[in-house]
């Protein structure tokens, strides 16, 4: 279409470019709950459709066939009362019986107080011939009061309104004559346990005499009017009956009868829908498709965001872990998960990560060694212009001290400068050896052995600083290749520093052991611990905890065993202790030689 007056012309197709261009803006999950929401929107609705019919039908069913049952139940209810009224009525009976004398009235008005304060609202003693002697309740004239032992429903007419007592009469003999105990209880809506149970049930009860029913419920339902179909049906025989009470009605009604012992039909118990229901009862079958469709729509949005998060969430780890590679950290991963391509790109990018990770570390062993021969050169410039003023030096003092014997005071002076002297010498050699280590020796060596022979050599130190060892070593041999000198130098470097950490004695552990093809040492101590700022450093030269330490011990430790193809690691925690465990590959074509 074409817009008048001047106006720029626009084309159908541009809408659709506008709304695909908002779409790729989308991020990945948003743009995969838009597609799922799009495939399922109309079978939802019509399987919703087809579901609240569907199930407005069975509930409507159920609740019928539930009201029924509810009032077949209220009329079983009626043999447990006619019992309960039997056994008030032969306790009263017989109390009257052995009262000695005249019936006492006080006696009576006794025993109706207690069977009114449990609910029984008619009580009455009269005689055989009808003359009554004490009333209490729903009476009426009392001609209707039967002359012989029965339990049944009556119906009662009081002040032109039909009550239906459930009750039971009781004969018992007093002076030689013949008298009777009537106890009756209403029947009406307001007396059934269960329509108080559920609010939205309404119980009610009519009367049947003379072939027509009328309504004994207290209350504004007294012009209901029992539908005539359903006293036929009653009269007939039927136990119960659903039909519909009033045209309005949601829900057909259950009816029940009531009967006599005789089975003569005495009364009929109704149980329906109250006008103030719950919402769910008057649901028609476009509200509860309007509820579906709204349940259903979530749940597809729900499943939606779950299928969406469950792919893109592989995508997003995958992003975050270029970022941190390009950042620097050939250390990040990825989760290998998302189906078989994403497991497939996790599992590649991993190992192109594992890889630049080895690089970067065989980069900075590069590195390192390019510094460490920079340091030796220096380190055999300085030690040359060093050693020899040195060596004149000792040499100076030592003469001067044999020839002129000093006094005590610049003896003792000398000998400082001597000591001195030979500290620096050991450390300018100290260096040599790190900057310019010898070519290691390749030859088989016992760790155990070695381990066992430092530990005799430090015996005595550790006893005087009392220091408890605690050794576990294997029976076998533990064979490596490489230099003996350097490996026992290493273990002698890595016990001296637990004995150092512990100036006030503890416990060194020391164990050795194989796990696969690596010999595996392990020395532990209750020391000090080494400071969190330095660990990350402790490795690299000149870096120290101790006072008087040069700081290239554990850089000589890891030097020499990077040479053996081994590792060193170390645990390290504040007044807990330091474990540094070494880690050295196994001579395969010795390992299997016994022992």
């Amino acid at each position: 279409m074409t817009a008048t007056g001047g106006g720029t012309a626009v084309k159908p197709c541009d809408g659709g470019r506008r709304a695909y261009s908002m779409f790729g803006a989308l991020t990945l999950r948003w743009r995969l709950v838009i597609a799922f929401l799009s495939v399922s929107i109309f079978p939802v609705l019509l399987a919703s459709l087809v579901m609240a019919d569907l199930v407005s039908g069975l509930f409507g069913e159920n609740m019928e066939r539930w009201l029924q049952d509810a009032a077949i139940f209220v009329t079983q209810r009626s043999a447990d009362e006619q019992n309960e009224a039997r056994q008030a009525a032969s306790i009263v009976a017989a109390s009257l019986a052995n009262d000695a004398g005249n019936l006492d009235k006080r006696l009576m008005e006794m025993s109706t107080g207690l069977l009114t304060s449990v609910g029984y609202d008619a009580v009455a003693v009269y005689r055989a011939d009808g003359q009554i002697l004490f009333a209490h309740g729903l009476l009426g004239d009392g001609a209707w009061l039967p002359r012989r032992q029965r339990s049944r429903f009556f119906v009662v007419d009081d002040g032109g309104h039909p009550v239906l007592l459930l009750g039971s009469a009781k004969r018992f003999q007093h002076e030689g004559q013949t008298y009777f105990v009537f106890v009756g209880d209403r029947w009406d809506g307001t007396m059934i346990n269960i329509a108080g149970a559920s609010p939205s049930l309404k119980v009610q009860v009519f009367a049947i005499s003379d072939g027509k029913a009328a309504i004994v419920s207290a209350g504004r339902d007294e012009d209901v009017q029992l539908p005539p179909t359903v006293l036929e049906q009653l009269a007939a025989g039927a136990r119960s009956v659903t039909t519909r009470m009033f045209a309005s009605d949601n829900f057909a009604t259950g009816f029940a009868a009531l009967r006599d012992t005789d089975g003569s039909l005495m009364g009929v118990v109704a149980c329906r829908i109250s006008d103030q229901v719950s919402l769910l009862s008057h649901v028609r079958t476009l509200e509860l498709f309007v509820l579906l469709v709204v349940v259903a729509g979530v749940i597809s949005l729900i499943v939606a965001l779950s299928l969406s998060k469950l792919i893109s969430r592989p995508l997003n780890s995958l992003t975050q872990a270029l970022r941190r590679v390009h950042e620097g950290d050939y250390s990040a991963r990825v989760p290998v998960r998302g189906g078989r391509e994403l497991e497939q790109l996790a599992v590649g990018f991993n190992s192109m990560t594992g890889q630049l990770d080895t690089l970067r570390q065989r980069e900075e062993l590069v590195r390192r060694r390019e510094k460490l021969a920079i340091l030796g050169e220096a380190a055999a410039v300085i030690a040359h212009e060093i050693r020899n003023p040195l060596g004149i030096i000792k040499t100076s003092s030592q003469v001067l001290r044999m020839k002129s014997q000093p006094p005590e005071a610049t003896d003792r002076l000398i000998g400082f400068v001597l000591d001195e002297v030979g500290r620096m010498e050991a450390l300018v050699q100290e260096l040599l050896d790190y900057a310019r280590p010898k070519a290691a020796m390749r030859q088989a060596v016992d760790l155990a052995a070695e381990l066992r022979d430092i530990l005799e050599f430090t015996a005595g130190e550790m006893t005087r600083r009392q220091i408890l060892p605690q050794v576990e070593l294997p029976a076998r041999r533990l064979p490596v290749q490489g230099d003996a000198a350097q490996l026992h130098q290493a273990l002698l470097n890595i016990l001296l520093n637990a004995m150092e950490a512990m100036p006030e004695g503890g416990a060194l552990t020391v164990t050795a052991l194989r796990e696969g093809d690596e010999a595996v040492v392990s020395v532990g101590d209750t020391g000090v611990g080494i400071p969190e700022d330095l660990r990350d450093r402790i490795f690299e030269p000149f870096v120290t905890t101790k006072r008087r330490g040069t700081g290239l011990g554990l850089a000589r430790v890891q030097d020499i065993l990077e040479r053996h193809g081994g590792s060193i690691r170390f645990v390290s925690a504040p007044a807990v202790g330091s474990t540094f465990v070494l880690r050295l590959p196994l001579m395969p074509e010795i390992e299997e030689e016994p022992s």
